[in-house]
């Protein structure tokens, strides 16, 4: 499993405008004494968890020591002592069974082919009566009204990143299962719609931006897969730049939770 959008500096500001934006975080419940561990940490966009962990103790682990030396720093800027980071891949980890009360990944599974092994990998390191927790965005449902190169290329970058052998584009509908397969009770899946429009400009353009950003990023990969045309690029950057009245993006995440009955 690797990250196809990379961890230069547009992508991590991208990430976290979209965090603030989503308002997923919500979901994420756990108590001052917990052990929490995030599978997929990136540069540490959750360690508001660790400033909440009192008595608690967080630890964040990521395929790209790139970001797992940003997540450090971060933390140290923070004064966070209860915080550890690992470099590893989600699917297998160095952590001891049953260390966790809650285990959680954030849009992670989506670019897994194997999903399974992550959520497995949960269920192995969550206490018994823990929970395991996954965010994943239901890519298929995104929509911006009245863009019509924008979505073709959006589209199209989901498909080519998300296709057999690089990810799980159709995530959501398996969550359930998956969880289900690796032993987890109690199962429950919620629906979390992310809408904006004309009426809130400033935001509505920060999530343009966003997709600009990773349409950019994968432009070559695109453009060389013939899935896309320079003309459908630029057309697509350009409606990114102006929003009329009636403009709109709908996108949804879907949040699974499961109790560690063993």
């Amino acid at each position: 499993m690797y990250y196809q959008l990379g961890s230069h500096a547009a992508e991590q500001t991208r990430l976290e405008i979209q965090a603030k934006l989503w308002g997923d975080a919500k979901y994420i419940q756990f108590s001052d004494t917990m052990n929490v561990c995030e599978l997929g940490c990136g540069n540490g966009i959750n360690l508001w968890i660790a400033e909440h962990l009192i008595n608690g103790h967080y630890l964040g682990v990521d395929v790209q020591a790139e970001q797992i030396k940003a997540a450090k720093e971060k933390a140290l800027l923070k004064g966070l002592k209860n915080v550890e980071f690992l470099v590893g891949n989600a699917a297998n980890t160095s952590i001891a069974s049953q260390w966790a009360d809650l285990t959680f990944c954030r849009l992670v599974l989506v670019h897994n082919p194997r999903p399974i092994e992550v959520i497995s990998e949960m269920v192995r390191i969550t206490k018994p009566k823990g929970r395991i927790l996954a965010i994943e965005p239901n890519n298929l449902s995104h929509i911006a009204y009245n863009k019509p190169y924008l979505n073709k290329c959006h589209h199209a970058r989901v498909r080519y990143m998300y296709a057999q052998g690089k990810g799980t584009l159709d995530i959501c509908s398996q969550l359930y299962h998956l969880f289900k397969c690796a032993g987890a009770s109690h199962i429950t899946i919620k629906q979390h719609p992310i809408y904006f429009d004309s009426r809130e400009p400033k935001l509505l353009q920060e999530l343009y931006a966003g997709w600009a950003i990773m349409l950019t990023t994968l432009k070559d990969e695109l453009l060389k897969d013939n899935v896309i045309t320079e003309n459908d690029y630029e057309m697509a950057i350009k409606e990114t730049e102006h929003i009329n009245e009636g403009d709109s993006i709908y996108q949804c995440v879907w949040i699974a939770e499961g109790i560690i009955l063993k």
